[in-house]
């Protein structure tokens, strides 16, 4: 397979440089010009609304900001947003956690078209998003209490990863090569037929490794196909992702340097949708399944293996009605869960969820009340009612306030339940934990500037976290500690399309306090709830060298907590990063330098993440 996928990679590599040049060749392929962001957007199932009257922090990555990053997947793009720390244990999206505002891998909800892809084993799977990043239209990162109208799990945030196939005919293919022995490749197809609209999608990417037993191989594929019938939309999507890895030192310490492990993840989802002037209606049916094979001697699997596999199965809907005050939500969902695992035990779980929502309009929608209380149940646990109100106040076209206040919680995992081996224990008298949490913000956006600060709060209680006595001998456990308090500032400033010369340029700046209420005579050590980037800065700027040629720097800085036992590793880092593109009418050449600074640093687990990385690559859109 790795020669065949060297031999098209090259063969591609080759078509594009015999590709005639013409000085009238403009800037496609998701162009520099495109930066804008959406009037309006759709954040999971919820009613689309309008960017303005969101009553909470929401950050949106475009098409053309995907297309310009140096990234190859979807949680290599969430490094880029303020306010998130994804922490990667191998590069390239291989395996990594995502946090938000100081939250833990397991208290974010990940979508794809509002497809829930949490996974009841653990949060480590989060990520393992069976998307192709070509296809992917935009990512909706929603922050703080108001994801708690999105159910469990939601508890620091949500976020909504979209796609759906274009309306013309339209070949898509990709290739790179890099140091590492990196390879990859991918193609797509959009085809409009007979009144619906069919995206089929193939991604392919392995690299022999930075360091020993790093090697991976990553596999995607997808199909979306999409109609309308007067006001009625229908769409079927159907996704599979393979990853295999080398997992030098990923989960047990520094010295296992001959783990590995195999995922497979596969989602399959039919919607249909309505909207009229009387409202909206939708509704969903979706299945989620994940395997996931992990072996502590890759050359000899008998010696330790654990096999899990789970499933999800769901079925949900949200009806809209318009009245005199605005407008009325129902919602609500059913899920079974199943879980298979040599080692968890079987397992099994009924959820249900219910939401009500009133939307106020007054003063010509400027100013937008929208209280909700949602019922979350669960059938081995306590039902859960988690009341919320978001608020936004339109002052001016240009200036927009806005707030919220809510309560989240979410449910252990069965890895947090039951889980163990030498160096870790379970707990199955473990309770949900949840979380009172307010922000507020302003948003100004006028002539191409748009500015965003907001401050939050969240106070956890009965907080998941692993602990162990100070003894380093003992095993790590999972127990509600004592209360956490987490505060934040955020402030970001971008220009778009401001100069010729400079699309975008955008930065962002994020401030973390977290304290933990306990014990102070307790003699026993946190392993994640304190454990956070205290500050963030990140800057981005994309240059238009000459019409066909731009670049696209990005700088990011980190201040970190540091990990028990942890504390000499090199968690602080300032990584630079850089992309040339030279765009014609039907390609793209890029060529790209990740940690340009050659700086040696980790995110989880102490393990290193690569130094420079440099990789090029071409992209063909006919």
């Amino acid at each position: 397979m790795r020669k065949l996928l060297r031999f098209l990679t090259s063969g591609a590599l080759v078509f594009a440089a015999i590709l005639p040049l013409s000085s009238s060749a403009q800037i496609s392929l998701y162009g520099l010009d495109s930066l804008d962001l959406p009037e309006a957007v759709v954040v999971a199932n919820r009613a689309p609304v309008d960017r303005q009257s969101v009553g909470h922090t929401l950050d949106i990555i475009t098409k053309a900001q995907l297309q310009a990053l140096p990234i190859s997947n979807v949680s290599e793009a969430l490094q880029f947003v303020g306010g998130l720390d994804v922490r990667q244990r191998g590069p390239r999206g291989v395996q990594a956690d995502l946090s938000i505002r100081g939250g833990t891998f397991d208290q974010v909800l990940i979508l794809v078209n509002g497809i829930r892809l949490s996974d009841p084993q653990t949060g480590h799977h989060a990520l393992n998003i069976p998307v192709p990043l070509e296809n992917v239209e935009r990512i909706e990162v929603l922050k703080g209490p108001g994801a708690r109208l999105y159910g469990q799990n939601a508890f620091a945030g949500a976020i909504n990863i979209v796609t759906h196939p274009e309306r013309e005919q339209v070949v898509g293919l990709r290739a790179e090569l890099g140091e590492n022995g990196l390879a990859g490749f991918g193609a797509s197809i959009n085809l409009p037929k007979a009144g619906v609209n069919h995206l089929l999608s193939y991604q392919q990417d392995v690299a022999q490794g930075y360091r020993h037993n790093t090697d991976y191989s990553i596999a995607n594929i997808m199909y979306q196909g999409e109609t309308s019938i007067g006001d009625h939309k229908i769409s079927a999507l159907a996704a599979l992702s393979e990853r295999a890895f080398g997992a030098n030192g990923f989960y047990a310490s520094a010295t296992a340097t001959e783990q590995f492990e195999a995922i497979q993840t596969s989602v399959v989802g039919l919607q249909h949708s309505v909207r009229n002037e009387k409202g909206s209606f939708s509704q969903r049916l979706s299945w989620r399944r994940n395997q996931d094979e992990y072996v502590f001697i890759r050359s000899n699997p008998s010696i330790y293996r654990n096999l899990h596999i789970s499933h999800t199965y769901g079925y949900d809907a949200y009806k809209s009605f318009n009245n005199q005050f605005g407008s009325l939500g129902l919602g609500g969902e059913i899920q079974g869960v199943a879980l298979s695992s040599n080692l968890l035990g079987q397992r099994q779980r009924a959820v249900a969820n219910l939401l009500v929502e009133q939307r106020f309009d007054f003063l010509s929608s400027r100013f937008v009340v929208t209280p909700s209380i949602s019922l979350n149940y669960l059938s081995d646990v306590e039902a859960r009612v988690l009341p919320g109100l978001d608020v936004s106040y339109e002052i001016s076209e240009d200036f927009t306030f806005y707030g919220n206040a809510g309560m989240t919680s979410r449910v252990p995992t069965y890895t947090d339940l039951y889980y163990f081996d030498r160096f870790n224990q379970g707990n199955p008298d473990l309770s949900v934990e949840r979380a009172y949490a307010f922000e507020l913000g302003v948003n100004y956006e006028k002539g191409g500037w748009e500015t965003k600060l907001a401050v939050w709060n969240r106070e956890a209680i009965d907080l998941i976290d692993y602990i162990r006595d100070s003894q380093a001998d003992t095993v790590w456990q999972p127990q509600n500690i004592a209360n956490a308090s987490f505060s934040g500032v955020e402030f970001s400033l971008t220009a778009r399309n401001k100069w010729k010369w400079l699309p975008l340029a955008q930065l962002s700046y994020n401030y973390i306090d977290a304290s933990l209420d306990e014990d102070p005579e307790a003699e026993r050590i946190s392993r994640y709830a304190l454990d956070q980037l205290k500050h963030q800065f990140i800057a981005t700027s994309i240059f238009r060298i000459t019409n066909p040629l731009s670049a696209t720097i990005n700088l990011r800085v980190a201040d970190r907590i540091s990990e028990p036992g942890l504390e000499e590793l090199p968690v602080d880092y300032q990584l630079l990063d850089i992309r040339f593109d030279y765009r014609l009418k039907k390609a793209r050449v890029f060529v790209e330098a990740s940690n340009l600074l050659d700086q040696e640093y980790t995110q989880a687990n102490g393990v290193p993440l690569p130094g420079r990385w440099m990789r090029t690559g071409v992209a063909f859109r006919l």
